[in-house]
C-alpha cells in the first residue's frame, strides 16, 4: 500500500474549507440579503405545499425524513459490503475506500464551527425555529457525510454505478437544501457551509488516499515482477 499525493486534490480541499470560514465571517449573526433572496419560500405559499416541505425538512416525526435521506446511501452502501463478504474469497480492499471515513470528522467540526459563529436561523411562525448556532447546518452535514462514505463505498464495489449514484447525490442534495430553506429551517448559506466543509474533508483524505496494492485472482496480494503491468 503506497500513500499518493494528489496536489489538485489538496488545493481544492482547501479551498472548501478555507470557503467554508470565509463564508461564515461573511453572513454574520443573522440572515443576509443574499440568503432572503435565495429562500425559495414560493415553494411552501400554499397549504398542502407548505405541509410537504415541513414534513421533508423535519428531523422528527415519523418517518424521519432527514435521518432517512443519510441512512439509506449506507444501508446499500453495507448491503454490497456484506454481499461482497458473503462471496467465495470475498474482500473488502479496505485501503482504497476507508478515507471516505474522513468526511466523519465533519459531524464535530460542525458543531464546534456552530459555537464560534453562534448565528441565529431564520423565523418560523412567529418564533426562532433554530437557536443560535445555525452555520453551518448540523442536518445538512448529516446528510452529505452519509452520502459521501455511501457513495465512495458503491464506487468502489460497482464502479458502473457510479454515474447514477453522482446524478442521485446531486439531486438528493439540492433537495434537501431546496426543502430546509423553503420551510425556513436554515438560511441557504448555512446548508452551503456545510456542503463546503464535508467536500473539503472528503478532497483532502482522497488526496492522501492509499493506493490498492496488485491482487492475485483469490484477492492476496502479490508484488508486481519487474516489467509485468499491474491488473485492474
Amino acid at each position: 500500500m503506497t500513500i499518493r499525493r494528489r496536489p489538485a486534490l489538496v488545493l481544492l480541499g482547501a479551498g472548501c474549507l478555507a470557503g467554508v470560514l470565509l463564508l461564515g465571517v461573511a453572513v454574520g449573526d443573522g440572515g443576509t440579503a443574499f440568503d432572503r433572496a435565495l429562500m425559495p419560500t414560493r415553494l411552501c405559499a400554499g397549504e398542502t405545499a407548505g405541509t410537504v416541505c415541513e414534513n421533508l425538512a423535519t428531523e422528527g416525526g415519523w418517518p424521519f425524513p432527514v435521518y432517512a435521506t443519510a441512512l439509506a446511501p449506507l444501508l446499500v452502501a453495507g448491503l454490497l459490503l456484506l454481499g461482497r463478504l458473503r462471496r467465495p474469497g470475498g474482500h473488502l480492499d479496505a485501503s482504497g475506500w476507508l478515507w471516505s471515513l474522513a468526511a466523519v470528522a465533519a459531524l464535530p467540526a460542525q458543531h464546534l464551527l456552530s459555537t464560534v459563529f453562534d448565528r441565529v436561523g431564520p423565523w418560523h411562525q412567529g418564533h426562532v425555529d433554530l437557536d443560535d448556532g445555525a452555520y453551518p447546518s448540523g442536518a445538512a452535514a448529516l446528510v452529505a457525510v452519509a452520502w459521501g462514505i455511501g457513495g465512495v463505498v458503491v464506487w468502489r464495489l460497482r464502479p458502473r454505478w457510479w454515474p447514477g449514484v453522482v446524478v442521485l447525490a446531486a439531486v438528493v442534495l439540492a433537495a434537501h437544501a431546496v426543502t430546509r430553506a423553503a420551510a425556513l429551517k436554515h438560511w441557504p448559506t448555512d446548508i452551503g457551509g456545510s456542503y463546503l466543509l464535508v467536500a473539503g474533508l472528503l478532497l483532502l483524505a482522497a488526496a492522501f488516499a492509499p493506493t490498492d496494492p496488485p491482487r492475485s485472482a483469490g484477492g492476496v496480494a502479490v508484488p508486481l515482477r519487474a516489467g509485468e503491468r499491474r491488473r485492474r
